[in-house]
């Protein structure tokens, strides 16, 4: 089982008519958030949640979600069924399988040379700056680090620079929108 939905399409949501839709854990969790963006993005990933539940499990609702010590959310009740969820200003993500997920989906931004040099291995930099579009290649290296920190319920406490050194790209899947607003990193990744 691996599924991968992404959604771009936030400007559409009223995320205050689906607050009801949550349950009264994650309702609060949103309402402590600061920004009206924030809240639309944390809903907007909760319904994409709900979403590929019912696609991929045949379930009406999210079941009961846990958190790991380290923050990865699991289902306590369906344990051998692994979920991960990411949002940005412009889309959210979320990833399914039956082994642990990591996803991770970043809008756009110029290239900030100070950001990529505290975090990328020097060749990972080098291909960054020589690529066409410096600020979706430094989005797809991101995204990269992020979903496989994710996938293995690590957060972000090491120097982040070595992270990919050993990591087969098979095991990762970059999608880049259309429009080129986001870039979304899912793993693993199989073809099937």
């Amino acid at each position: 089982m691996q599924k991968l939905l992404i959604d771009d399409n936030l400007g559409r949501l009223d995320w205050l008519a689906h607050l009801g839709e949550l349950p009264a854990w994650r309702r609060e969790r949103v309402l402590r958030l600061r920004r009206e963006s924030d809240r639309l993005q944390a809903v907007a990933a909760w319904l994409l949640l709900r979403r590929c539940c019912r696609e991929t499990l045949l379930l009406s609702d999210v079941p009961p979600v846990a958190h790991s010590a380290s923050g990865k959310p699991f289902f306590p009740t369906l344990p051998d069924v692994h979920f991960n969820l990411s949002h940005c200003p412009v889309a959210v993500a979320c990833a399914m399988g039956s082994e642990p997920v990591g996803v991770d989906v970043e809008a756009v931004a110029p290239l900030d040379l100070d950001v990529a040099r505290h975090v990328f291995s020097d060749n990972e930099l080098r291909q960054v700056l020589a690529d066409a579009s410096p600020g979706v290649a430094f989005a797809r290296v991101w995204t990269m680090k992020e979903c496989w920190l994710k996938r293995h319920g690590e957060g972000i406490s090491s120097d982040l620079r070595p992270l990919l050194n050993d990591v087969d790209a098979r095991e990762l899947r970059t999608i880049i929108a259309p429009d080129g607003r986001w870039v979304c990193t899912v793993s693993p990744w199989r073809v099937v």
